[in-house]
């Protein structure tokens, strides 16, 4: 007699189709609550470069609505050089699988953002080509991190660099002025030698006494030099402006040089203009401290025995003054450098005095800050011309 067959439980019973289709939806549900939660964008894309697919959860951060970018190539979409960083993505995820972290910046209606890509190849079994997942991340914060960094790094390197270029310029005025300052102290300190052994002479005592006052000046003045070019790179001086006479105030500054003009047997003049220049609007110290400068050099460079003129004019805007020399001259090569810091010209002081390569910089700085200025030049057949011009009142 045959056995009966048993009865087949439910529990052993293959799932249904209904029940797996169940399943699978909620498999899929789960998968895109996932999705859901993840901030970057996600496409794919054909070999070609074509949107098939496209999940982004802020439409703002792209270029089109999501609809207008399916079926087209990122070629027709985006803007060259981006469509550049993605092809060339795709060539690399051809290649190797993948393609990791290519940044490019985009232009939204809401300002630039910067984003960066990524890129994996796949292939279904059912697909004679492989397709290519893209994933885009806005890393706009971070970027916007890394420029204010750099831009921070930058910053604290000019600030180093400006603070070694002070202590450098520093280092460099104090060897100057150490230098510098020999000279008229060596020369007080002969003077003062010599004021003992002429002691019953006044005369001799009264000419002496004039050549100290004319050194304890040219130190003052060197002093000023550097004080005053500390001050222009700070931004520290001011000028205290007022209406000023420039032949009346440049005869001044012409008689406090006649002693070292003597010692050199120069002959100083000042040529009266054959009509009175206007007023100038300026500050009366720093124009002296400007003419000193010039005279100062005039008599420095010109041989013994030369001269050294002052001539007046003026325009509708301005009053000049030439400082004129029959001494050497300025070759091309001392014109393009002689308002250089510290340059040193092709003539050397006739009578082995020093020069810091500061007083002409100084001195076209103040003519500069007053809104005039001061241009060299050479005198024809003669020696150098250095013209000063200063608004007038």
């Amino acid at each position: 007699m045959m056995p009966h067959s048993q009865p087949v439980s439910s529990s052993d019973e293959s799932e249904s189709p209904t029940d797996e289709l169940v399943r699978l939806r909620r498999q899929i549900d789960h998968l895109e609550s996932l999705l859901s939660s993840v901030p970057d964008l996600m496409c794919e894309v054909d070999g070609d470069g074509r949107y098939l697919s496209l999940r982004a959860p802020n439409a703002e951060l792209l270029v089109a609505p999501p609809e207008d970018l399916i079926g087209r190539r990122v070629r027709e979409v985006l803007p060259g050089p981006v469509a550049d960083q993605v092809e060339a993505a795709l060539a690399e995820a051809a290649a190797s699988g993948h393609s990791l972290g290519r940044h490019y910046a985009l232009d939204l209606p809401e300002g630039r953002r910067w984003f960066e890509l990524s890129m994996r190849r796949h292939l279904r079994f059912w697909q004679s080509s492989p397709h290519y997942v893209c994933f885009i991340r806005d890393i706009t914060h971070r970027k916007s991190a890394e420029f204010a960094l750099a831009a921070a790094h930058a910053q604290a390197t000019r600030d180093r660099e400006s603070a070694e270029q002070a202590s450098a310029l520093k280092s460099r005025l104090l060897a100057f002025a150490s230098h510098d300052l020999k000279s008229p102290l060596s020369s007080l300190h002969a003077t003062c030698q010599l004021l003992d052994e002429v002691a019953e002479d006044p005369a001799e005592v009264r000419s002496l006494a004039r050549l100290m006052a004319g050194e304890a000046r040219r130190m003052t003045r060197l002093v000023h030099d550097f004080l005053d070019r500390s001050a222009l790179d700070g931004g520290g001086l001011r000028l205290e402006k007022r209406p000023v006479d420039l032949p009346s105030l440049a005869a001044g500054v012409l008689g406090e040089h006649r002693a070292s003009a003597d010692m050199k047997r120069h002959v100083l003049s000042l040529l009266p203009p054959s009509i009175h220049p206007a007023p100038v609007v300026a500050d009366p110290a720093r124009v002296e401290q400007i003419l000193a400068n010039l005279i100062d050099n005039a008599v420095k460079y010109t041989p013994s025995g030369g001269r050294v003129t002052l001539a007046f004019g003026e325009t509708p805007a301005a009053v000049w003054c030439a400082v004129e020399d029959n001494g050497p001259g300025l070759t091309p090569a001392d014109l393009s450098r002689i308002f250089q810091p510290y340059e040193k010209l092709s003539a050397r002081p006739t009578g082995g005095e020093s020069s810091h390569g500061l007083g002409l910089v100084l001195a076209r700085e103040l003519a500069r800050l007053h809104g005039g200025d001061l241009v060299a030049g050479n005198v024809p057949g003669a020696g150098a011309r250095f013209l000063l011009t200063l608004p007038r009142a």
